[in-house]
């Protein structure tokens, strides 16, 4: 049985896949690691090249119809899923959004979308109160967030208020870049934090954590 002809002509696939192997080179040589979106000019021409690879030699047949249909229901759960926490979506290939910490901080993931969250969260658990490390550039306290600060990177206005000695509740919220001590001098300053289970999840970019009566390491020197 003869082989069809290629629908790719060498010359073609090296117009497109050049560029996007010196772009991804760049970027992963890059000493400037501050968000993805540094690399979306590789996304149109990474769906070019594997859609038209992916054509040749997999989706010819009602059995490739089949595997892209599958796909597109897959992606499609996922994204649904996710809404609407695009900003730290993760595949499940990589562990799904809350593997994020893992493997990315800052703007990849955290940009303090979720203080609004916060806000709505600790209403709802009524008579209580948080120590916050916000990673963000918006105002808690437009949030109802009346909070004792945590270090964290930067944080304006400063808050001076001081929790009460014993609380009935008292939550630790940190956000993910600073769980991660992205910008700290101690990377490791929150590090105690990831070895217990989280309270509650913060649209996957802020982390709570019950402490009532157990604050001795969140008040460590920076």
């Amino acid at each position: 049985m003869a082989l069809s002809k290629p629908k790719i002509l060498k010359f073609e696939e090296l117009i497109i896949g050049l560029p996007l192997a010196a772009l991804l080179a760049f970027s992963v040589n890059s000493k400037i690691n501050i968000g993805l979106r540094h690399i979306l000019l590789a996304y149109p021409l990474l769906i070019i090249f594997t859609g038209r690879l992916a054509q040749e030699r997999f989706l010819e047949g009602s059995k490739g119809l089949k595997v892209l249909a599958a796909t597109i229901v897959l992606l499609g759960f996922e994204t649904l899923s996710a809404a609407p926490n695009y900003l730290s979506f993760f595949n499940r290939a990589a562990g799904g959004p809350k593997a994020g910490v893992k493997y990315l901080s800052d703007s990849n993931i955290d940009w303090g979308q979720d203080l609004k969250g916060l806000g709505k969260f600790l209403k709802k658990e009524g008579d209580c109160e948080v120590l916050l490390s916000y990673f963000g550039s918006a105002v808690p306290l437009a949030y109802g967030i009346r909070y004792q600060a945590l270090p964290t990177v930067w944080e304006w206005p400063k808050s001076e208020h001081i929790n009460s000695p014993n609380p009935k509740k008292e939550f630790c919220a940190v956000s993910v870049s600073n769980l991660q001590g992205t910008y700290f001098g101690d990377h490791a300053y929150y590090a105690w934090l990831l070895e217990r289970e989280p309270y509650k999840i913060i649209g996957d970019s802020i982390y709570v954590y019950d402490v009532t009566g157990d604050r001795k390491k969140v008040f460590r020197k920076p």
